[in-house]
Order: structure tokens, then sequence, then C-alpha cells
């Protein structure tokens, strides 16, 4: 295959040999500008057309093979000596998968949290084909979108790789079924906000359970990602998922163990209060996007006699959208805004209390 290395003005062609996989795939072109093209051109200051084309053909044969809802992972520190080309020293990771959103900031994230810099971010989106086993049959053509990222970070240890790799593919597998169960996700929040309406508890205030249906179609408004959801029933002191109910980053049943779900002795003690909604901060961070402690936003359910017997959970993060509305526009949060400024007496248009409404 050839490549023409463009990106730093060098017009020479530089051979990259063929991409030997599970099975033997056919040469493909990838130009370096394809590859490159949303590269700084000073970002690779002092590369040589060697390198680009190293690096193009070390992509491609990752890619060679690649099943269907899959992501192809690894790590390699490729050296001129061993490989034919280098990055500079660094370690590369290689990653192919399907196109989808959240994938760069949650791939760097990951690596973050390991502790390790990213020097160099590449992210070509490829046109590929691909046969009903996964291997390559055309580059640059086809019907399937592909996230090509070469990420290259600190040079590691022979040894250290083989975790990162194992956490990256959690991360996009993480990412994979909050954007595949996204629809399911928006649906689950609208047949709940209905059954609010239309349908509220008999022992929560009408209002209560209108505002709590208004709160969450403004959160579906882009005003929070959801990531999770999980129906939950109580049974004693414990609060158990429901098998088949998750979605997302909670699509996975919990685990059947005795003791799962049991809830710490204040929480059991909240558990059966007759009130609405149960917003609150999860102990862990966000895998997918931003790495903030994940939202929880849990609406109660109830049965017919007006008890409180499960919940149903969304996790999420609320957007820059949300953190940019003003509290007196935002559903539940405003009466309570309202309540704190009548307890106070501040005039709302008051310096004082325009800042405790902000």
């Amino acid at each position: 295959m050839l490549a023409r290395d463009t990106v730093t003005g060098v017009s020479t062609e530089t051979h990259i040999k063929p991409v030997q996989a599970q099975q033997n795939v056919q040469q493909f072109r990838l130009p370096s500008t394809t590859y490159f093209r949303h590269v700084a051109p000073e970002e690779l200051t002092g590369r040589s057309e060697t390198d680009l084309a190293g690096a193009v053909g070390s992509h491609l044969a990752l890619a060679a093979n690649r099943p269907q809802g899959t992501a192809a992972v690894r790590i390699l520190t490729p050296t001129t000596a061993a490989d034919g080309w280098s990055a500079g020293g660094r370690s590369v990771v290689e990653i192919v998968v399907d196109d989808m959103p959240y994938l760069v900031d949650s791939v760097k994230t990951e690596l973050y949290r390991r502790g390790l810099d990213v020097h160099l971010v590449v992210h070509p989106v490829i046109d590929v084909a691909r046969d009903v086993t996964g291997a390559l049959e055309g580059v640059n053509e086809g019907d399937i979108s592909e996230s090509w990222m070469h990420i290259e970070i600190d040079r590691l240890a022979p040894d250290a790789a083989k975790e990162i790799v194992s956490g990256l593919e959690g991360v996009l597998e993480d990412v994979r079924e909050v954007v595949e169960d996204e629809p399911r996700l928006h649906r689950r929040l609208a047949e709940i906000a209905a059954g609010l309406r239309y349908t509220p508890p008999n022992s929560v205030p009408r209002e209560e359970a209108s505002e709590a249906a208004e709160l969450l179609a403004w959160l579906a408004e882009d005003h929070f990602l959801l990531t999770g959801y999980r129906e939950y029933r109580l049974d004693g002191e414990y609060l158990r998922g429901r098998s088949g109910t998750g979605l997302g980053i909670l699509r996975a049943d919990p685990p059947q163990a005795p003791d799962h779900g049991k809830m710490p002795p204040k929480v059991a003690a909240h558990a059966r209060d007759k009130v609405m909604l149960v917003l609150a901060k999860a102990n862990s961070r966000s895998t997918v996007g931003e790495p903030a402690y994940l939202d929880h936003v849990g609406i109660k359910i109830f049965n017919a006699a007006g008890e409180v017997i499960g919940e149903h959970r969304f996790l999420g993060l609320f957007t820059t959208k949300a953190a940019r509305q003003s509290v007196t526009r935002i559903p539940v949060v405003r009466g309570k805004v309202a309540a704190v400024l009548d307890h106070t007496g501040y005039d709302a248009r008051s310096h004082t209390g325009a800042v405790t409404a902000r």
C-alpha cells in the first residue's frame, strides 16, 4: 500500500507492508493526509515520512479485523530497529471502534486517571467496509464509520500495558452502552414523567408529583447526560435491582449475592419516606464524558395503598447548559429557592436576593 505524506510538505511516497491479521487481507491505501488531517502541522514537527507512514500502517494492521460491536485496542512502544518507525520514544495507544460521541474525552479521562500524560491525539474518522466476520474489505469506502485513535502517552514499562488496555476496553464498552441505549433512556424518562402527570401516587401531594414530572422533562432537554437506569424494589432492609430493567452503564443485571443491595441504617430509615424524588451524588465517577461524580436522580415507586415499594433510578451528569440555567427556572429547585427567599424576607430583585437565587 502506498501512502503519500504531504502533512509536513514531503511529497515522496512510502511503501507500507501488507497488513497481517487472523487472515491475509488485501493492500489498502490510506494517505497520511487523510490520517493526520486534523492534526496541526507543528505537532508533527520532526517526524519523518517513515514515522508517519509507519503509524498509519500500524493502525491498519490493528484494523484488519474487528467484529461488529467490539473495540480493537492495543498499546505499543514502536522503535525504528524493531518496527521500522517510532513515536519519539513514547508509547502509543491504538484504538479502532465504531464512531460514537464521548470517545476521545472518555479515553483521555481513563489515561489521566492512571497518571499518564497525553502528548498527541490523532483521531480520524474512517469509512470502511467489512465482511460479516469483521475482516477489513475497504478503506475510505463502505458504510461503517470508525473512530481510529492514535494517542501518544508516557513511555510504559512492558508489563504495564495489559491493565491499561483492560481499563480502556471497559470505558469503551460503557460508552457503547450509553450511546446504544440513549433512545431507550429518554423513552423511559418520558414514560415515568407521564405517569407522574396522569396517575400520581395518592400519598404524595399532586403538586409535588407534577413538579417532579416537570423536572424530568427539563432533564431531557439537554440538561442531563443520561448514562444509566435501573428499577429497584424494596425488600426489608434491602433495595434490590430488578433484572432486565437496566439501561446504559446499568444494563448488566445486578449481582445476586444474598447481601447485595443492603442499605446503610440511615438510608434504610428514609427509604420509605413519602417524597417523590431523591436527588444525590453517587459515590462513583463517570467513565463516559467528563470524570465528575455521577448524579443520582431517583423517582420513588408507590403501590396502590400509597406505600413506597421501590425506585426508578437514573444516573448521569448535569450538562453545561444546565449549569448556565437560573435556579429560578429549574423545576423543583425553583420552589426551594422561593421558600428560602420567603423565609429570609429577601426581595428577589435585590442584590442579596439575586445572589441567593443564582
